[in-house]
């Protein structure tokens, strides 16, 4: 029971990581864009 609960943190831990990087990318593309994302 114990190694499943530490197999589900570690992926979920994972996940957490793999999307901070995902919001970190179209965060900086969205700044070296100038905001001409939102403009349209």
């Amino acid at each position: 029971m114990k190694a499943a609960d530490a197999a589900d943190v570690g992926l979920l831990v994972t996940v957490c990581q793999v999307a901070a990087v995902y919001c970190r990318l179209l965060l900086t593309f969205y700044i070296a864009d100038g905001g001409q994302v939102a403009k349209g």
